[in-house]
């Protein structure tokens, strides 16, 4: 959730932006990437919270998805805590 609301800054932050066709782009994306760890962190969702997060809350099923990239580095980060 941490991360959700991190990204939700920035997409606030990018309303800043001087160029409309660059900030309003820029504030969706990372909108919704902060709105679905959010989503992620209160519904508890294991995957991938972009791709299916808010699909699961929506459908009110569980929508499984995989994230191929991180997969390595959240193994590397459990194994640390």
């Amino acid at each position: 959730m941490i991360v959700g609301f991190g990204w939700l800054m920035v997409a606030w932050g990018s309303f800043h932006v001087p160029v409309p066709a660059i900030a309003w782009p820029l504030a969706l994306v990372a909108g919704w990437i902060g709105l679905s760890h959010i989503v992620a962190g209160w519904i508890g969702y294991p995957d991938c919270p972009e791709l299916g997060a808010i699909a699961t809350l929506l459908s009110r099923r569980y929508v499984p998805t995989r994230c191929g990239p991180w997969v390595a580095l959240d193994r590397w980060l459990e194994s640390r805590s």
